[in-house]
C-alpha cells in the first residue's frame, strides 16, 4: 500500500496476516520516515523535529505501535449547494491499536502538508500512557512540540498522577495533578502544582468506616477552607460546616422514618438565613415551604421571603406563591398549573398562570396540550400563550418500529407551516438510521449512516454559502 509523502510521516509498511485477512500497520524504527518531504515542498513548515519525535514514534515497546484500524475523516467545500463540484479543503487521519484506544492522529491541510499531530503511547499494561501534540506553529513555520501529558494509574484504574507540559505564547507551562488513596479505594489526597502560573493546591479528606465523606480541608497558598460532615446511623447528612477565612455556613438535616429529608436550616456565621420544610401529603405529593431570612441592618431594607411550592405525586408543580418584603415593599407571586392527565399518567394538558404584585399587577398564562398514538408516542405538543410570541407547535410521526420519521417545529403566528423540519429514514429493519435530512429553511444538513450505525456522511448546504462536505472513511471496522 503506497502512501503520498506526507503520509509516510505515520505508516513504514504493511504486515498482512492470512489467517484473518486484517491489514496491520507498524511504525518504522528509522526517523527519516517519520520527516515529510521538505524539499518537495521547498519549505520545511511540514518537517517534525526529530528530537519531539523520537520518544513516541520509535518506542515500540508498548501497545500503540501496532495499528489495527482507521478512520480518514476528510472535509471538502462546494460553491454550489448541489455539492457537484467540491474541493479538498483538509484531512484528518485517526489510528487505533487492537484494543481501540486511539494511537495516533493526523491532520493535513489541503496541500497535504502536516498541521497538527496528536500521539499515544501505551504501556503493555493498562496503567500508563502518554499523549504529545504537534502544532504546526505560525511563528516558526514548522511542526512544534505543543503538549506532552503523561498518566499513570494504579492496579484498580484510579489515577494517581498526571503531569502536562504545555508550550504556551506567555512560556513553557508545566502542571502536575496528584492523588492518594485509602485502603477502601477513596481519594485522601489531592494535590496541584502549576510552575507556569506559580498556582498550587492541596486537598485533604477523611472518610467514616461507610466510606462517606466527613470532612474536605483545602490549603491554596496558605489560606484554608474545610468542609465537615456529620451522618446518622441512616447514612443521612445530618449537617454540614464550611469554614473558609473568619465566616462560616452550618447547614442541618432532618428526615422522618422513611429517610426522607423533612428538613434543611442555613447559618451564615449563626445567624439563620434559609430554611426548608417538606411536608408530604396522603395522595403522593409535597408541600415545600422554604423561607429566605435577609440580614436586617440600620443601613438596609428588610428582604425577607416565604415560598410555597405544591406538587403532585408525578413531581409536577401544581401551585408556587411567593411572598415578601424588598426594597421597603411587599410583594406576591403566584403560578398556578394544572395538569391533566390520560391514562398511564400521560400528560394530555397543561394550563400555566401567573400573577405578580407589587405595587403594580400583571397576569400571563399558556397552556399545552399533548397528543399521543396508541402506543403512547408523543405526535403533537401546542403551547399557546397571550401572544404570538409565546405560541409553538412540534409534530412526530413514527414508524412500525417506534422509532421516529419526521419531525416539524412550529414557531409564532404560523402553527400550520414548520420552522424546522426532520427526516429520518432507515433501513429495512426500520430500525437502524440510514439517512437524517434536517432543514430549517436557510441551512439543510444531511447525514448518512452505515448498517453498523457508523457516520459516513455530513453534507451541509446553506443558501449563498455553497456546502460542506465531510466523509469518513473506515478501514478494518
Amino acid at each position: 500500500m503506497k502512501h503520498s509523502a506526507p503520509f509516510c510521516l505515520v505508516i513504514a509498511f504493511l504486515l498482512t496476516i492470512s489467517a484473518s485477512g486484517q491489514r496491520l500497520y507498524k511504525h518504522s524504527r528509522y526517523a527519516d520516515h517519520f520527516l515529510t518531504d521538505g524539499n518537495r515542498y521547498n519549505t520545511e513548515s511540514s518537517r517534525l523535529d526529530r528530537n519531539h519525535c523520537l520518544d513516541f514514534f520509535m518506542d515500540t515497546t508498548g501497545r500503540s505501535h501496532i495499528i489495527f484500524k482507521t478512520l480518514t475523516v476528510s472535509n471538502y467545500h462546494s460553491s454550489d449547494t448541489a455539492a457537484a463540484h467540491k474541493r479538498f479543503v483538509d484531512k484528518t487521519r485517526y489510528e487505533f491499536n487492537r484494543l481501540g484506544e486511539n494511537a495516533l492522529t493526523i491532520s493535513t491541510d489541503s496541500m497535504g502538508r502536516v498541521t497538527d499531530s496528536v500521539a499515544f503511547k501505551y504501556s503493555d499494561k493498562p496503567h500508563y500512557y502518554r499523549m504529545t501534540v504537534f502544532k504546526l506553529s505560525d511563528k516558526l513555520k514548522k511542526l512544534d512540540k505543543f503538549t506532552d501529558e503523561v498518566t499513570s494509574l494504579d492496579n484498580k484504574n484510579n489515577m494517581l498522577k498526571d503531569s502536562t507540559w504545555r508550550n504556551e505564547e506567555g512560556g513553557i507551562i508545566t502542571e502536575v495533578l496528584g492523588y492518594t488513596y485509602d485502603n477502601a479505594g477513596n481519594i485522601t489526597v489531592v494535590y496541584h502544582v502549576n510552575y507556569g502560573h506559580d498556582t498550587t493546591y492541596v486537598i485533604y479528606y477523611t472518610y467514616n468506616n461507610k466510606s462517606l465523606r466527613t470532612s474536605e480541608r483545602e490549603n491554596s497558598f496558605g489560606r484554608w477552607q474545610s468542609n465537615y460532615i456529620i451522618y446518622n446511623t441512616a447514612g443521612n447528612m445530618t449537617s454540614r460546616r464550611y469554614i473558609t477565612g473568619t465566616d462560616t455556613t452550618s447547614t442541618y438535616f432532618t428526615y422522618d422514618n422513611k429517610n426522607r429529608q423533612i428538613s434543611e436550616k442555613v447559618y451564615k456565621n449563626s445567624h439563620l438565613t434559609e430554611f426548608t420544610y417538606t411536608e408530604f401529603l396522603p395522595e403522593g405529593g409535597r408541600k415545600i415551604t422554604v423561607q429566605n431570612i435577609g440580614e436586617n441592618t440600620a443601613n438596609t431594607c428588610p428582604n425577607d421571603s416565604k415560598t410555597i411550592t405544591i406538587t403532585d405525586k408525578n413531581g409536577h408543580t401544581l401551585s408556587e406563591i411567593e411572598t415578601g418584603e424588598g426594597e421597603g415593599k411587599t410583594y406576591t407571586r403566584k403560578s398556578l398549573h394544572t395538569y391533566k392527565y390520560s391514562g398511564k399518567d400521560l400528560v394530555k394538558e397543561t394550563e400555566n398562570n401567573s400573577e405578580v404584585s407589587k405595587g403594580y399587577e400583571s397576569k400571563s398564562g399558556t397552556t399545552t396540550t399533548y397528543t399521543y398514538d396508541a402506543r403512547g408516542n408523543h405526535t403533537e405538543i401546542i403551547v399557546k400563550g397571550g401572544s404570538y410570541e409565546d405560541n409553538s407547535r412540534e409534530t412526530w410521526t413514527f414508524n412500525a418500529q417506534n422509532n421516529i420519521l419526521v419531525y416539524n417545529e412550529y414557531e409564532g403566528a404560523c402553527l400550520d407551516k414548520p420552522t424546522e423540519t426532520t427526516v429520518y429514514c432507515y433501513y429495512p429493519d426500520g430500525k437502524t438510521r440510514k439517512e437524517q435530512i434536517e432543514d430549517n429553511g436557510y441551512m439543510k444538513t444531511i447525514t448518512r449512516y452505515g448498517e453498523d450505525t457508523r457516520k459516513l456522511e455530513v453534507i451541509s448546504m446553506q443558501k449563498g454559502y455553497g456546502a460542506t462536505i465531510t466523509i469518513n472513511e473506515y478501514e478494518n471496522w
